[in-house]
């Protein structure tokens, strides 16, 4: 099963929205903050 892997990294003077389909959610990472996304699928592609 492909995986992939990203970070994602906010600027430090402001925060970094994010939006995840298809459940159509929001968030904001707080300005200077970092998360990892990690993905699996049955078919290879990227974050």
């Amino acid at each position: 099963m492909p995986q992939h892997a990203l970070t994602l990294n906010a600027p430090a003077d402001r925060a970094l929205s994010l939006w995840f389909e298809p459940w159509g959610e929001g968030y904001a990472l707080p300005a200077g903050a970092a998360a990892e996304l990690h993905a699996n699928s049955r078919l290879p592609g990227e974050l």
